[in-house]
C-alpha cells in the first residue's frame, strides 16, 4: 500500500506545491513511527535487561524502584492552586510499567513511597521515560525528587538509571550535565537522534520553513528546541518534530491542515504505524547517496531488491563519503537495527573496520545497479513511467 493511498495524507500532500510535494512525501516516509506494541514491547524488554544486568553485579537481587518520568505542573504561578492532574503520555507509560510490575518478585516496586524506599533499602531507582527532546522534562522532574534520594545518591547509597525510547544527543548532554547522580553509562534508549535528518538536510529545512509561515504559532516551524525530530508515537506527535505536521494554519493567512492537528494521531493514520504502508525504503535515499542508476533502477525493479535494500543504501551512502554517524540519521533506525546492518556489511566483506567501501563492496553497487526483471514469455509487459524530475531536480542519468 502506497503511502499516499491515506486520504490524509494525500490531502496533507495536497498542500505543497511542485516540486515540494516531492519533498514533503519523502520526509513522510523517513519519520520513525513507533506504534503502541513497539513501544510497550521495549518498556519490557528493557527494564528485564537491566535488571538481569544489576542482578548479575550485586550477585543477587537487590531492591529496585521503577518511576515513570511525569511532567511537573507546579510553577511559581499555580502553587496556591489544587494540583491539576497530568494527562499526558505518562499515563500510558505507567499503565505499562503495572502490567509488568505484576508479574515481578516484590523486591521491584512501581512508584514507592520514600519510606518505603527506606525500609526496603533500594539500591537502584529506575526512571523511564518515552522521549527526550531538550531534556527539559527530566531535568524539571529531577527538581522535584524528594531530597532523601538525592541524598542516597549523593553518599552512593543509592544508583539511578534512566531509560528512555528515543533520545535527542543535545538533550541528554543537560541531563547529564544538570543531574549530577547520572552518567552516559546509566542512561539507556533505543534510538538517538544526533541531528535530524531533515535539519541536515537543506531542502526539508527550506520546506518546513516555507510552509510554516502558514502556520498559528511561528515558534512551532522547526520544532519545540528547534530539533526537527523525526519520531512519531501511535499516540501523539512530539512537539519537537516539524510544525507542519502538528501545528494548526493561521486562519488569517493561507490556511494550512497539519497531517496530526494539535500533535494527535487519528485513528485513521494508524495504518503508518503497523507496517501497511510502503515506507522508509525510497529510491530518494540512492538518489542523495549519488548512486542514480541504482535509484532508478529502484523505481523499475523494485521486487528485485527486496530484503536488500537497506544494505543497499547503506553502503551507497558509505561509498558517497557519509561517515557512519551520518548514516545512523538519515536511515533513521533503531540503534540494534542499525549496528547489526553494519556487521552484516563487515561480514560479507563490503566495507572494512573504519567502514570504508572496499573493492568487493564497490562491485556489488556496480552489480546492483545493473538488475534486471526476466522477461515472461505470454504476458503482457507494460512500460514504466519516470518523472522528467526528481526532487526539484532534472534527472540526469
Amino acid at each position: 500500500m502506497d503511502i499516499k493511498e491515506l486520504p490524509e495524507v494525500a490531502s496533507w500532500l495536497k498542500q505543497f506545491d511542485m516540486p515540494d510535494l516531492y519533498l514533503a512525501e519523502y520526509m513522510l516516509k523517513k519519520l520513525r513511527y513507533v506504534s503502541l506494541e513497539e513501544y510497550e514491547a521495549w518498556v519490557q524488554s528493557s527494564i528485564t535487561n537491566l535488571l538481569l544486568d544489576l542482578e548479575k553485579r550485586d550477585h543477587g537481587k537487590t531492591s529496585v524502584a521503577i518511576f515513570p518520568v511525569t511532567k511537573n505542573t507546579q510553577n511559581v504561578f499555580n502553587q496556591d492552586k489544587e494540583l491539576k492532574a497530568v494527562n499526558d503520555s505518562s499515563g500510558r507509560l505507567g499503565h505499562a510499567l503495572k502490567n509488568l510490575e505484576r508479574n515481578m518478585t516484590k523486591h521491584i516496586e512501581l512508584s514507592p513511597r520514600v519510606d518505603s524506599m527506606k525500609a526496603r533499602r533500594v539500591k537502584h531507582i529506575i526512571y523511564v521515560d518515552d522521549f527526550t527532546g531538550t531534556g527539559k522534562r527530566f531535568i524539571d522532574f529531577w527538581n522535584k525528587v524528594s531530597p532523601s534520594i538525592k541524598s542516597w545518591c549523593s553518599h552512593g547509597w543509592c544508583d539511578i538509571w534512566f531509560l528512555t525510547f528515543a533520545a535527542h544527543n543535545e538533550g541528554l548532554k543537560k541531563i547529564v550535565q544538570k543531574v549530577g547522580p547520572l552518567n552516559q553509562d546509566s542512561i539507556k534508549y533505543d534510538h538517538l537522534v544526533t541531528e535530524s535528518f531533515i535539519k541536515t538536510n537543506k531542502s526539508l529545512s527550506q520546506l518546513c520553513h516555507k510552509y510554516g509561515s502558514r502556520l498559528s504559532d511561528s515558534g512551532s516551524i522547526v520544532g519545540f528546541g528547534k530539533q526537527f525530530s523525526p519520531i512519531v508515537f501511535q499516540y501523539g506527535c512530539p512537539n519537537n518534530a516539524p510544525g507542519i505536521l502538528w501545528c494548526k494554519g493561521d486562519a488569517e493567512k493561507k490556511s494550512f491542515k497539519p497531517l496530526f492537528p494539535n500533535r494527535s494521531v487519528p485513528v485513521s493514520l494508524f495504518p503508518l504505524f503497523h507496517n501497511k504502508v510502503t515506507v522508509g525504503e525510497t529510491a530518494e535515499d540512492l538518489w542523495m547517496a549519488r548512486n542514480y542508476q541504482l535509484a532508478v533502477n529502484f523505481l523499475e525493479n523494485a521486487d528485485l531488491y527486496n530484503g536488500h535494500f537497506e544494505i543497499l543504501t547503506i553502503l551507497s551512502y558509505l561509498n558517497a563519503g557519509r561517515g557512519p554517524e551520518n548514516v545512523r540519521e538519515v536511515m533513521v533506525m533503531p540503534e540494534s537495527k542499525i549496528e547489526e546492518l553494519f556487521d552484516e556489511l563487515k561480514l560479507y566483506g563490503l566495507i572494512d573496520e573504519v567502514f570504508n567501501v572496499t573493492r568487493f563492496g564497490k562491485d556489488v553497487l556496480v552489480r546492483g545497479s545493473k538488475l534486471k526483471s526476466k522477461r515472461i514469455k505470454g504476458k503482457r509487459e507494460y512500460n514504466n513511467f519516470y518523472p522528467a524530475t526528481f526532487l526539484g531536480f532534472q534527472r540526469e542519468v
